[in-house]
């Protein structure tokens, strides 16, 4: 998985009922935009708009860019956001942009396109889509699998601690 950094502009132009704070999560949607094709938008847990994915040199300095800071352009290179949004942690807070982490691995999928909408679809409706009572079964087993794995690289990592523990480290 990837962690990709990005700043979030606009945030004097929405006003909301709960801003964010260091540490909090934050949702990045695509939007069709016609100042900008390449349009992120951004809410709040409370779904909420609180701004936008810097996308202009105005927006997104050479030092954020220096810091490793994405622009939107950027980020939908890297991100699929057909049918997906992602969430963001937020790493730091200001009054008028915030600076986020994206981890490419958390995201939902959209249940509905409208902007006013950013509800996710839930496993259990997904579940209502499946051809047959053989998907799920095939699903199931692959959960089963993945559990075993999980359950084996819990061993080994405790096995790697002891390891270090016994070396002093």
């Amino acid at each position: 998985m990837c962690v990709f950094k990005s700043k979030v502009v606009g945030l004097n132009f929405h006003k909301v009922e709960n801003p964010v704070e260091s540490g909090d999560y934050v949702i990045l949607a695509a939007e069709d935009n016609e100042h900008d094709p390449d349009a992120i938008a951004v809410y709040n847990s409370d779904k909420e708009l609180i701004g936008y994915i810097a996308n202009s040199e105005k927006t997104l300095s050479p030092s954020n860019k220096k810091n490793g800071a994405l622009s939107a352009s950027e980020l939908k290179g890297k991100l699929d956001f057909n049918d997906k949004k992602f969430y963001a942690e937020v790493d730091r807070a200001f009054k008028t942009c915030l600076f986020i982490m994206i981890n490419d691995g958390k995201w939902s999928y959209i249940g509905n396109k409208e902007a006013s909408d950013i509800g996710f679809v839930k496993a259990s409706e997904l579940a209502d889509t499946l051809e047959s009572s053989n998907d799920i079964d095939e699903l199931r087993a692959e959960v089963e699998s993945l559990k075993s794995i999980v359950a084996d690289l819990h061993e080994i990592v405790l096995d790697l601690k002891l390891i270090a523990i016994s070396r002093g480290k």
